[in-house]
């Protein structure tokens, strides 16, 4: 059984940024992913800026439908998020795959996003998230107070 660790930002970032060899860099807010009291995955928001953050996922295996809909929950209530962004590689193209499943829209390709040419091992695809999608993917629904 898997579940979140919350409030330990800076334990699940340095997790991460080590077990992936990733240089560090400001997070926001980092969840990990707890399995047999391990870190197994973790999820990094950083660049936010009150209405968006852009969203990195480590962990192999992990990026289930119930994880996911805790992560979407954390980014409507705590960030209070209008939308999530997420740049991953054009290949392999599961990871693709697998954002659109969960509700993702694709927003377009970052050219040498991860690599000095044009190849599209180095391309990036930006796929976005509204908050309407991630209160569809979180089942939860915000209400307007009159």
């Amino acid at each position: 059984m898997r579940g979140l660790l919350l409030n330990a930002d800076a334990l699940v970032a340095a997790w991460a940024f080590k077990e992936y060899n990733k240089v560090p860099m400001l997070v926001d807010k980092a969840v990990g992913i707890i399995e047999n009291n391990q870190i197994v995955g973790a999820a990094l928001f950083h660049s936010y800026n009150t209405v968006n953050a852009e969203f990195s996922y480590y962990g192999k295996n992990t990026f289930t439908l119930g994880i996911i809909r805790g992560l979407a929950r954390i980014a409507l209530t705590e960030l209070n998020l209008s939308r999530l962004t997420v740049i991953v590689p054009k290949r392999p193209s599961f990871l693709i795959k697998k954002l659109t499943k969960f509700g993702f829209r694709f927003e377009g390709v970052q050219r040498r996003y991860y690599g000095p040419t044009d190849a599209a091992r180095h391309t990036g695809c930006r796929f976005v998230a509204f908050r309407e999608d991630l209160e569809k993917l979180a089942k939860h629904s915000t209400q307007k107070v009159a």
